[in-house]
């Protein structure tokens, strides 16, 4: 016996996260007083400038982003709680993915928008049998949902940066789908 379920999009959280504390290696940053203070280093994609720390780009050795893309991959407190605000937005109402639109244009500004905010880093994953990096954005089934759920519990234990965009990622995407393919996604629940 099949049950289907349709999934009720979750509402958006009414406030912004507050920056987290990140286990990755320390920096030092400039503040605009001229003070030296400490700063995290993300451990999965990013780096630390005199801004403070940034998020984004491959995970890949040797493909590392070597600067921030925007200004909207710092995770300064006064950045990340812009940056979320637009997450939530979800990608510009005219490439929201809807049935009767072009998929691929969508696709596309949904990962442009991801590399703007830093996202980008959580889709980059080693293969656990071929040891080679894939990308799950565009290639999805690169890897078995098994691995990806490893990928993902790996990536929320090596920083809260890598954690927060995840969830940010999840955010993101759910709010650049219309409701309507939103409420098509279907849970299929199968009796034992």
């Amino acid at each position: 016996m099949t049950i289907t379920t349709p999934v009720q999009q979750p509402p958006p959280p009414k406030t912004p996260p507050p920056p987290q504390a990140s286990s990755g290696s320390s920096g030092s940053i400039m503040t605009s007083s001229g003070a030296v203070s400490a700063a995290a280093v993300p451990n999965t994609g990013g780096g630390i400038d005199h801004h403070g720390p940034w998020t984004g780009g491959s995970r890949e050795p040797g493909q590392e982003n070597k600067s921030r893309r925007t200004p909207m991959c710092y995770r300064t407190a006064k950045q990340s709680a812009q940056t979320y605000k637009e997450v939530r937005e979800g990608v510009d109402k005219a490439f929201i993915l809807n049935s009767n639109k072009d998929h691929y244009s969508s696709q596309e500004k949904m990962w442009k928008d991801m590399m703007d905010y830093g996202l980008d880093s959580v889709f980059y994953a080693k293969h656990p049998v071929t040891n080679t990096w894939v990308e799950l954005f565009h290639m999805p089934d690169a890897l078995s949902i098994e691995q990806v759920r490893q990928h993902e519990n790996d990536l929320r234990g090596l920083c809260s940066y890598a954690a927060e965009n995840l969830t940010w990622a999840r955010t993101f995407v759910e709010k650049s789908i219309s409701k309507n393919i939103y409420n098509e996604i279907q849970i299929n629940v199968k009796a034992s």
